[in-house]
């Protein structure tokens, strides 16, 4: 599993279950009913999330090429790919619908968006790194574009669900866009608005 970007992209949105109201992983209380009770239940088995200095031991070579599309695993990418990163749920159930995608280069996995490096999953499990599970996506946006990857994001998964997806609960598996540039936030944030005007009501 490579080794994800912690800060580089910003968490745009999480929703909440009855309300589709986007709520930042930044700053948002980390006292919630659900993640006390994610600690109790997992802290017991797993203890104190401690993090490493160093990648896990069995992360794909520097080499290493992706089983499906045969893209890199690390950067430098290639001239004109860009990066998107999207957590909705189990991170391996993510990453089987984006590498699909025609047009993406390459997927990875891992976790963003919590407060120390490198997490064991028996971390994140603890409910206390404030970790989210996630897939990057390197795509060529002349093949495939943005607005067409937040229409899988959006649709492949249930944002209305808090914390969980299908039979995973915990933290680590809230919906989350987590943007690398400006206009990739405003897509986000418009493309929101519109599924949550029609799922509202549906629900």
């Amino acid at each position: 599993m490579p080794r994800m970007p912690r800060k580089r992209g910003a968490v745009l949105l999480t929703l909440a279950t009855t309300a589709l109201l986007s709520r930042s992983f930044v700053g948002a209380p980390s006292q919630t009913r659900d993640s006390r009770t994610a600690r109790a239940f997992f802290g017991s088995l797993f203890g104190t999330p401690t993090g490493s200095p160093t990648p896990i031991r069995d992360a794909p070579s520097e080499n290493a090429k992706h089983y499906l599309t045969n893209g890199a695993m690390y950067p430098p990418w290639p001239a004109g790919m860009q990066e998107a990163m999207f957590g909705m749920g189990c991170f391996w159930c993510s990453e089987n619908i984006f590498m699909r995608v025609p047009g993406v280069y390459s997927t990875q996995v891992g976790y963003a968006g919590g407060d120390i490096e490198n997490p064991s999953y028996q971390d994140v499990c603890t409910g206390a790194t404030k970790h989210n599970e996630v897939v990057r996506v390197i795509y060529d946006p002349e093949k495939v574009s943005y607005s067409q990857l937040l229409k899988y994001f959006w649709e492949k998964h249930d944002p209305t669900t808090l914390n969980q997806q299908g039979n995973d609960f915990g933290t680590q598996y809230r919906s989350g866009i987590y943007y690398y540039t400006e206009r990739q936030r405003e897509l986000a944030e418009a493309t929101k608005e519109r599924y949550a005007k029609v799922i509202g009501p549906a629900s």
